[in-house]
């Protein structure tokens, strides 16, 4: 759930009265705001009517936030089966494109990235972090011919980042081999239940890191990380890796 973004105090005869937080984009958060900041300066509102909406606003505020908790919840078994629809916001290089940036917007929908293939994706938090970098994509670049050997169609590395960014973190990777797909409004990664709060970090929300094997859009094998929670003190790296997915693919075999 979103963290409050401030307060409102209401203050009468030297005795402050705490008001709820005011959620972005609730009218009636705002409206109640209003009212409590009149009733603290005397105009409208004796003490004991702030008082009363201070509790009504607190009250309306927990039950949103109940309402929120159970809609993450649901969205994390939502798409228990199969991935989510979504189109991909990727640049591809089109040198009909004049200058010295010769790249273009391309579309492109789940069912082109998953439709008709195996695929091995995996996810994580961020380009150009430390795991990230040093390891989790590295080992699965490195074990890329293994994998594909093992019926696999293509390997995709997804983050909430945006095109020009994972485009340049391969470039500084040297990769070669792995597609680098961006989820930059991070709408599959929240489709897929697996959008996290890394406001501790300064990320903002980003992706819990996972792998999957995907068939023709069914998850056939999925890898979630322990711990999943928004503003995890720390960044499991344990089953997500590509040493798991290959040991997993010679077992299905």
């Amino acid at each position: 759930m979103p963290s409050p973004s401030g307060q409102e105090h209401a203050e009468d005869a030297g005795v402050k009265q705490q008001a709820a937080v005011k959620q972005p984009g609730s009218k009636l958060a705002t409206v109640l705001a209003k009212l409590l900041e009149a009733g603290r300066q005397k105009l409208l509102l004796p003490n004991y009517a702030v008082s009363e909406i201070t509790c009504i606003n607190f009250r309306f505020m927990c039950i949103m936030g109940m309402l929120m908790n159970i809609q993450r919840e649901q969205s994390k078994t939502m798409y228990t089966d199969r991935v989510p629809d979504v189109v991909f916001k990727t640049r591809v290089r089109d040198e009909s494109v004049a200058g010295p940036n010769p790249f273009r917007w391309q579309d492109r929908t789940t069912q082109e990235v998953f439709g008709g293939k195996r695929v091995v994706l995996f996810a994580l938090p961020g380009a150009f972090t430390p795991t990230c970098s040093s390891t989790h994509l590295p080992r699965y670049e490195e074990l890329y011919d293994e994998i594909k050997a093992l019926g696999i169609d293509e390997v995709i590395c997804l983050s909430v980042n945006d095109a020009f960014v994972m485009f340049q973190w391969g470039k500084h990777q040297k990769v070669e081999n792995i597609f680098l797909l961006p989820d930059g409004s991070g709408e599959f990664t929240r489709k897929m239940g697996m959008l996290v709060e890394k406001d501790n970090l300064g990320f903002g929300m980003r992706s819990w890191r996972y792998s999957m094997v995907v068939n023709d859009g069914t998850i056939e094998k999925m890898f979630v990380e322990p711990g999943f929670a928004d503003n995890a003190p720390d960044d499991p790296f344990k089953v997500s890796d590509a040493d798991t997915m290959l040991n997993y693919l010679k077992s299905a075999k």
